[in-house]
């Protein structure tokens, strides 16, 4: 290209509908090399394409900046959105009058449509940078097309990280049935023929409907493509306690804050090139790209939302793609292309061929990599992707890179692998269906709100519930459940193997499995198989905490003992003159440090003991209740923690034993025993776990001592099950992964928790004095008053008497 070249922008004024919201931006840019310009066009959609349009401006201030071409600027036209003619009578007048040599795309494929098969009748180049949906040889049928989407090498890269995870279930949630067609050879491929393929379509105006049907599937999920709006709503329809793999084109597609803290994991592939992120830092400053795409979208959108970066890059590449091949054109040259119309025929741009092949053969380093022609394979035939991963800890992690005809290259540690895939999957064809009995007990299994309006299965919650779907949902089978007849956890009645509650509905072949909170121990496991335990705990006491009975109204006497006060009453004495004597002044002197530290150690515990106050409560330990007999106590008529104490073999454990079975102080369930210890002098007996969450919910409460013992809740199946290993792998996946733990936390403390601790009630502190505190004070007062006026009058009797005695022996 000879002569000093620039871009300039045309001035063509934009006209009174150009305001309208609905409508589609019109944005091009020239190069001007000596007297001839050669321009570039794009048709761009308002709503949805404010993105590119930065990434227009932004190269062109690039290019500018960079003394390629001396001087540039752009100018923006409006027309009526939807209407494609007007569209296409648009991008006609910019190749007519405005004499543009190349076409820049939207994201709008409807509209890419018309503008391309334009650009086909006229020879000038037409430059995409989204996925539109055909198939691969695409440029056999559009030969104007320049196609910067890596489309091809998307679905090479989706295929290769299906296989290299080996996912067997994957749910394929698209908008358009376009997007299905274009993935069906990628389907048929032999590697995938052990893999189920699911479809949930979307409606524009039902995401609730595609949320349901996705977590009926119980699947992982497959994003191909899919308007990132949509995708958003869909995602905030599920269940944020469920548990869903999603792997996407383009993660920077959606606002990942809205899911940080669900349990849906994300897997993506970048289209930016890490091998050029340093170039990409230094040479196109691409933090500052970033930046000013962000500002222009969020100017224009209202919102950072649903941000594209990889499609604003791709533009930024076309421009500068464009503006490097343009320079085999001569500058004198005249451009004549002319459209359609009815009265005359089109005339095609006359170097619009050569330009084009000089597209396809050009070769420039990029934000998204090297774009260049191999052979006869595409444009970005040698394209590459990275691979992110969005992490249980909110956190998106590079964990490796795919690149085209070698292996997938995936670098994580071994947590990250856990929370990408799952260990422990089952063939849909085994489905077994299981029968599950469980009890009623907050808050593992509790009746919904309006659960006389659902089924068996539905009417249920609580965080066994909740286990039991997770595992349904990860191991492939399906349940019915039903509470137990008779309400008991499971006991050897008479000793004779006759066991009650769960426990014997799974011997009489009632149930085949029980999910409750059921106490793993000797005697059960003798007739049962238990999974790993999904919760661990012990027995300790609850107790109500008594009422703040008033203070004693000598309560400023409780600093110092009663030795010290009888001390301090023998030391009081004094003398009425100053010592003058090295011995004397010696002996006042520690006097005075004597009284000073008993004041002030006085002063100190006073101040503690009147404004804080410690709820007195008569028992500390398993052994103060042991050897008591006020209080009464006992535990759940036939559990574990009964069994327990009538199996232990402690000293202060039999007492206890006997205490219980003599009075027969046992309760039905947990509830009837904190009912029972809310409204008599009793102390329940309980399992740790479910004591922490009656301690949240009722103030009242509060755990006494520390925990007995270790023991667990484990999922009670026949002897010698083939499922008690899957399922006890299932579970410590879950532990190591923090789902026992946030299941865990959504009951005991997010399901109407009142209270911040155990210890919250033990403590009250006082901002005041009342009167009670220190009437002790003015009782001792009135009574020195009392005492002194009486001393004063014997004074006075004795006195007058030695006067009169004294008078009558001087007459």
């Amino acid at each position: 290209m000879r002569g000093s070249c620039h871009i300039r922008g045309d001035a063509t004024e934009s006209r009174p509908k150009a305001m309208n919201l609905n409508s589609l931006i019109l944005t091009f840019a020239f190069i001007e090399c000596c007297s001839q310009a050669f321009k570039f066009g794009a048709v761009l959609d308002v709503k949805r394409d404010a993105h590119l349009a930065a990434a227009i401006d932004y190269a062109i201030q690039w290019l500018n900046a960079h003394g390629a071409y001396q001087h540039g600027e752009h100018q923006i036209e409006l027309v009526h959105s939807n209407d494609y003619f007007d569209a296409v009578d648009t991008a006609c007048r910019l190749l007519e009058k405005e004499k543009v040599v190349a076409l820049f795309g939207s994201t709008n494929t409807l509209l890419n449509e018309h503008i391309e098969r334009l650009a086909n009748q006229v020879d000038v180049p037409f430059f995409n940078v989204v996925d539109d949906l055909r198939s691969v040889d695409s440029a056999a049928v559009s030969p104007a097309k320049i196609d910067l989407f890596p489309g091809a090498q998307l679905v090479e890269a989706i295929s290769d990280l299906l296989a290299h995870w080996r996912w067997n279930r994957v749910i394929i949630v698209y908008s358009d049935v376009k997007r299905i067609e274009r993935l069906e050879p990628f389907m048929e491929r032999r590697r995938f023929a052990s893999v189920r393929f699911s479809f949930v379509k979307i409606n524009r105006l039902d995401y609730l409907k595609a949320a349901k049907e996705v977590e009926e599937l119980e699947e992982c999920g497959f994003i191909h493509r899919k308007d990132c709006s949509e995708f958003s709503r869909l995602l905030l329809d599920l269940d944020p306690e469920s548990t869903y793999g999603f792997l996407l084109a383009d993660m920077r597609t959606l606002d990942m804050e809205l899911f940080r803290h669900n349990h849906a994991r994300f897997i993506a592939v970048d289209a930016v090139d890490p091998a050029f992120a340093g170039e990409n830092m230094t040479v196109f400053n691409y933090s500052s790209f970033v930046q000013h795409i962000s500002d222009k979208w969020t100017e224009h959108i209202g919102t950072n939302r649903n941000l594209r970066i990889s499609e604003a890059a791709m533009m930024f590449d076309a421009v500068m793609l464009a503006a490097d091949a343009v320079k085999i054109l001569k500058p004198e040259e005249k451009i004549m292309t002319r459209c359609r119309s009815p009265t005359r025929p089109h005339r095609p741009f006359k170097s619009g061929a050569k330009l084009i092949r000089a597209l396809r053969n050009t070769s420039i380093r990029g934000l998204t990599g090297d774009l260049r022609r191999v052979s006869d394979n595409p444009l970005r035939s040698n394209f590459s992707f990275r691979i992110l991963l969005l992490g249980y800890n909110g956190i998106i992690d590079d964990i490796g890179f795919w690149e085209p005809q070698t292996d997938v290259h995936v670098n994580m540690s071994r947590d990250s692998h856990a929370q990408l895939q799952r260990n422990v999957q089952v063939s849909d064809e085994l489905k077994p269906h299981f029968r599950v009995t469980t009890i009623m007990e907050r808050p593992y299994v509790m009746l919904k709100k309006n659960y006389y309006e659902l089924d068996e299965n539905s009417r249920l919650e609580g965080f066994c519930i909740d286990l039991l779907a997770e595992l349904s949902r990860d191991l492939g089978f399906t349940y019915t459940i039903h509470l137990v007849k008779d309400k008991n956890y499971g006991n050897d009645v008479y000793g004779n193997g006759t066991w009650d509650g769960m426990i014997g509905e799974i011997l009489r072949g009632e149930a085949e499995m029980a999910v409750a909170p059921l106490t793993v121990n000797f005697r059960r496991a003798e007739v049962v198989d238990f999974t790993k335990p999904f919760l661990s705990l012990g027995i300790s006491i609850l107790f109500k905490i008594p009422a703040d009975n008033q203070p004693d109204v000598f309560s400023f006497l409780n600093p110092l003992p009663l030795q010290i006060w009888i001390c301090i009453l023998i030391s009081i004495g004094g003398c009425d003159f100053g010592p003058r004597a090295v011995s004397t002044r010696l002996l006042g002197g520690t006097w005075w440090v004597f009284t000073l530290v008993i004041v002030a150690a006085y002063t100190a515990n006073l101040a503690a003991v009147l404004t804080v106050s410690r709820t007195f409560i008569p028992i500390k330990n398993f052994d103060d209740l042991a050897n008591q007999t006020t209080i009464s106590y006992g535990t759940i008529q036939g559990g574990s923690t009964m069994q327990f104490f009538q199996e232990s073999k402690i000293s202060s454990h039999v007492k206890m034993w006997n205490y219980m079975k003599d009075r027969q102080v046992f309760v039905k369930n947990n509830a009837k025993g904190v009912e029972k210890a809310l409204s008599e002098n009793y102390a329940f007996l309980m399992e740790s776990s479910s004591l922490e969450y009656e301690v949240q919910q009722n103030c009242n409460l509060t755990q006494i001592g520390g925990v007995l013992g270790s023991k667990g809740y484990g999922i009670a199946l026949k002897k010698r099950s083939e499922w008690t290993d899957r399922i006890s792998r299932q579970i410590l996946l879950y532990a190591k992964r923090g789902i026992i733990e946030m299941k865990k936390t959504k009951w005991w403390r997010s399901k109407g928790a009142s209270c911040a601790g155990p210890s919250s009630a033990v403590t009250q502190q006082r901002f005041a004095l009342n009167m009670h505190n220190v009437a002790g004070l003015f009782i001792i007062l009135f009574a020195g008053l009392v005492f002194a006026f009486c001393t004063v009058i014997v004074e006075f009797c004795i006195r007058s008497r030695q006067i009169a005695n004294l008078e009558q022996a001087c007459t």
